[in-house]
């Protein structure tokens, strides 16, 4: 998955710039790159911190001033990120664990630290995967 994540990102020509960040990851259309706190030493949350930024990168690029005009609009592109961010990680989670086992999707939230308000996100999103092996 993540190589797919990579592939577009290089497609789309963002780069990934490490040093140190005043935050764990963001990302910059004005630069076109993600930029990553080299204070995150765990792998797991480096992927995760640039799949959401992937996500803004691949769906926000020209929408700055979106971004920038309110917090409703920055709660909506936010969202719209985690959503990206989750659908590829249960994406994942099937490609490499199958479904034929009783998924608990709290302990799935749990370890990829994913808050209790995007459980919905987290349901829809297995649901599409349940779907496509379905159909």
């Amino acid at each position: 998955m993540m190589d797919e994540i990579y592939s577009n990102l290089r497609k789309y020509d963002v780069k990934i710039v490490y040093g140190g960040f005043h935050k764990e990851a963001f990302y910059h259309p004005g630069t076109n790159n993600i930029y990553v706190s080299t204070a995150v030493h765990s792998y797991w949350r480096k992927q995760n911190l640039i799949l959401h930024e992937a996500a803004h990168a691949f769906l926000h690029f020209n929408e700055l001033e979106l971004y920038m005009a309110c917090e409703i609009e920055r709660r909506k592109l936010e969202h719209e990120a985690e959503v990206f961010r989750i659908d590829n990680m249960v994406k994942e989670y099937v490609a490499e664990y199958g479904v034929d086992h009783e998924i608990n999707i709290y302990n799935f939230m749990d370890y990829n630290r994913i808050k209790a308000s995007q459980e919905e996100d987290v349901r829809k999103a297995f649901q599409k995967e349940y779907d496509k092996l379905e159909g």
